[in-house]
């Protein structure tokens, strides 16, 4: 048995070296198959779930839809689609008798294509993903410290995910001159220009655009929200007596959730870090490439967190984000104005709207922590 070191995400025309490998080898890539297999059986349908309920959102209503952060979520769950595929094909090509097959079948420059595909595809799909979630982070950020702003900015998340998804295209168009089909099993890339320097500018700039400048930004806009609120629930717990009326479950349940999502990002960060960190210190030469057994498990063991982020991303949305999506909206909001107004009569229950919310359909999107709800 043979196994080929290879990575979508190197710096290296040369790094697809083939090993006899060890035991201790061919464990860990056999649980990382196990871990990317789990990730595409499960995160693919999680993220068609997201495409259904924002499709779905979108045809009920628009402007929910393409101002707060339903768009953001649509081409997000799209790129983690994208990326999950990606995984798939390169994994495919990356095993020497699959490959051969295809060869025979399809011939070189087919699979050549292929390799440029999947390898665009993936960085593109990283680079939407991580700013999609910045963008949703902006809009709870602009929402809370700017309402104002917030509600003049017409069409916000469609017009940042354009610019988002053209400057990918343009980071990564490179790849589809760089990187080719390896005759001993999967996708390389070769030297631009006959020199590695190139290759590492174009890398060093992606990795800069598409992890620090996103992550830095994620994680200061959603903890400047958590905290901002915290402070702000403090600030009136000392100025008002009666805490009831002023500190309802609303903005309690609205901290649960930012902490959530507070979260979450926190896990995302973390399972970007090991990849991208390992990718940038051999872009700046911190540490060199090695062709030891313990180098080799140490990149296969870094790249597994950062590939199992898209699956992670589609089953978080599908089972926290629209956990309370199963009742519809109209009696969700009769049930949370039912306990301070049944005493109330047929007439101050009309001057109150109680009776139009009963006869009109709610739009709503499903989303606990909507920018607008914030």
């Amino acid at each position: 048995m043979r196994i080929f070191q290879m990575s979508l995400n190197g710096t290296h025309d040369t790094e697809q070296q083939v090993y006899e490998p060890s035991d201790l080898i061919v464990s860990v890539v056999f649980c990382c198959y196990i871990l990317y297999t789990a990730a595409i059986v499960i995160g693919i349908p999680c993220n068609a779930f997201v495409l259904f309920r924002m499709c779905r959102l979108s045809k009920k209503c628009a402007d929910m839809y393409s101002n707060g952060v339903g768009l953001c979520l649509f081409v997000m769950a799209i790129a983690d689609i994208g990326s999950l595929c990606s995984i798939l094909v390169h994994y495919i090509l990356s095993i020497h008798t699959e490959t051969q097959l295809v060869l025979d079948y399809i011939g070189t420059d087919a699979v050549n294509a292929v390799c440029k595909i999947a390898t665009f595809s993936m960085h593109i799909s990283t680079f939407v993903s991580i700013w999609s979630w910045l963008l949703m982070s902006t809009l709870r950020y602009l929402s809370v410290y700017h309402p104002l702003l917030y509600i003049r900015l017409w069409k916000l998340p469609t017009k940042a995910m354009f610019t988002v998804v053209c400057s990918a295209v343009i980071c990564n168009a490179w790849l589809l001159v760089s990187v080719e089909n390896n005759p001993s099993g999967g996708c390389t890339m070769r030297s631009l220009f006959n020199t590695q320097l190139i290759n590492k500018a174009f890398l060093l700039i992606e990795i800069v655009g598409s992890f620090v400048i996103p992550t830095l930004t994620i994680v200061y806009v959603d903890a400047s929200v958590l905290f901002g609120l915290y402070f702000k629930m403090n600030s009136t717990k000392a100025e008002e007596l009666d805490l009831r009326r002023n500190i309802s479950p609303r903005s309690q349940r609205h901290s649960h959730y930012l902490w959530r999502w507070l979260v979450i990002a926190l896990i995302d960060v973390g399972l970007n870090a090991p990849e991208n960190l390992s990718r940038l210190a051999l872009i700046l030469g911190i540490i060199e490439y090695s062709d030891s057994e313990l180098f080799y498990i140490y990149r296969i063991v870094a790249q597994v967190p950062y590939y199992l982020q898209f699956g992670f991303n589609g089953v978080y949305l599908a089972l926290f984000i629209y956990d309370k999506s199963t009742r519809p909206a109209r009696r969700r909001v009769i049930e949370s104005v039912s306990v301070d107004n049944h005493h109330l009569t047929e007439r101050q229950r009309e001057a109150q709207g109680l009776v139009a919310v009963e006869h009109n359909s709610l739009c709503d999107s499903g989303i606990e922590d909507e920018p607008c709800r914030v």
